[in-house]
């Protein structure tokens, strides 16, 4: 449904409006916020029929809660385009370790406080469903179960199907385990990794490796300190000496540190 029919209320502690009616043992597990597109439930039936010949799916697997819904409808290639440029993908995954993904346009807009459209297989084979949001093809998601076993699958290695059909294997859990969270793991290209270059080379011996820390930048700051503050306070030199070089190396140190958690 749309945010639109959400109100905005006075406080925190307002009890707030219904957003899905409950049947039974029902409950709710996700909440996702998708982009909207202005389509016919022809043109997405259409764009839906499109898309699982693409993914090479049969036409059987689809199923429509929408009346009225012609088969024969068609959408140009542009049009086509245009409505896969707005399109989410839905991930959804179940206890027993079973999953999909499937098509925004696959679930038609309904109003506020209704009970909704299936997300699942009616006979629930995988179990009853953990999680469902929006992923791109490119990610990644983390599943972690009852027993504490855990693993990480990339989103484009999982089946695209329908909305009311099964999902597929995705974790096979043991006996009594199931599936108790699903986390979401964005795509991270070369572009977001910050290369790190040593400040610091290995240590050796000789006296180049004793001057060196003297004549840099950090190496002023701690000559002045010496200088200034360790031997007027009585600090024997042969001591000033090494912690001068201990807090310049040391300093050196923090500098790679500090550029790794950039």
């Amino acid at each position: 449904f749309s945010t639109t029919d959400v109100r905005v209320f006075k406080g925190r502690k307002s009890t707030g409006v219904r957003g899905i009616r409950l049947i039974g043992e029902d409950r709710v597990v996700s909440m996702s916020i998708i982009r909207h597109f202005d389509a016919t439930s022809d043109e997405r039936s259409a764009y839906l029929k499109m898309r699982r010949a693409i993914a090479g799916m049969v036409d059987e697997e689809g199923s429509s809660d929408e009346e009225g819904v012609s088969e024969n409808t068609t959408i140009s290639q542009e049009r086509y385009a245009e409505m896969s440029a707005a399109e989410n993908l839905i991930l959804t995954i179940t206890k027993g370790g079973s999953g999909k993904t499937s098509s925004s346009h696959d679930y038609p807009v309904r109003g506020r406080g209704g009970m909704g459209v299936a997300a699942m297989d009616k006979a629930m084979r995988g179990g009853e469903i953990v999680a469902s949001f929006p992923v791109e093809m490119q990610d990644q998601i983390m599943l972690v179960t009852s027993k504490g076993q855990s693993i990480r699958v990339p989103v484009d290695g999982i089946s695209f199907r329908s909305r009311s059909a099964g999902g597929v294997r995705v974790f096979n859990t043991g006996t009594d385990e199931t599936v108790v969270s699903v986390a979401w793991i964005a795509d991270q290209g070369e572009d977001d990794i910050i290369p790190i270059t040593p400040h610091f080379s290995t240590p050796k011996c000789g006296l180049k490796f004793f001057i060196d820390p003297f004549i840099d930048t950090n190496g002023f700051f701690a000559t002045f300190v010496m200088i200034f503050i360790l031997i007027p306070m009585g600090a024997r030199p042969l001591l000033s000496l090494v912690l001068y070089w201990y807090l310049t190396k040391l300093s050196k140190l923090n500098e790679v540190s500090y550029a790794k958690l950039r």
